[in-house]
């Protein structure tokens, strides 16, 4: 039986946020995602060493879900890693290979990956479907949703300006 899906190729997609301030645009998250379509797939502990062996740091949690292995790297805001114990303490969050729930102004950085299998609880769990990747700036998250609103609100008032004054320069004169 052919499959379907092995006529496509692997799909991939990444993801840059910059913060939102025209002028004074940054990176301050990158979102990686990397569908495994073409057979055959990386088997689900090959990904985790080669994540391990190119960040080639204790990572600060390392724990599995329904769907596979989770690794976090978290740093503080002078970007010293933290350790699971510390990270715990302050209450930082997991992301799980994307952004965590929420963000504070005293986040540092972090980088997170999850390893997708479908397959359950059997050999086929050990096979990779997908692979999430997160790298962010959790206090740049948080400005940054201040900052949307901001430049947002001022873009708003600006058009508006502009269309109240295009609108009164069209007025006809009207007589009564």
């Amino acid at each position: 039986m052919m499959c379907y899906d092995q006529f496509y190729d692997d799909y991939e997609a990444v993801t840059v946020f910059l913060l939102p301030v025209p002028g004074k645009e940054r990176v301050i998250a990158v979102l990686r995602e990397k569908k495994f379509v073409k057979e055959p797939h990386p088997a689900t502990q090959v990904l985790v060493q080669a994540v391990k062996q190119k960040l080639r740091v204790a990572e600060t949690y390392n724990r599995s879900n329904q769907l596979g292995p989770v690794l976090g790297w978290q740093f503080d805001p002078k970007g010293t890693l933290m350790s699971s114990t510390l990270a715990k303490k302050i209450g930082a969050l997991e992301a799980a290979g994307g952004f965590p729930l929420e963000v504070r102004p005293t986040d540092g950085s972090a980088a997170s990956v999850k390893v997708a299998s479908h397959g359950g609880n059997n050999v086929s769990s050990q096979i990779a479907d997908q692979l999430y990747m997160s790298l962010y700036d959790g206090a740049a998250l948080f400005q940054s949703v201040g900052l949307s609103k901001s430049t947002y609100e001022a873009l708003k008032a600006k058009a508006d300006a502009a269309a109240v004054g295009e609108a009164s320069k069209s007025k006809s004169n009207t007589k009564f």
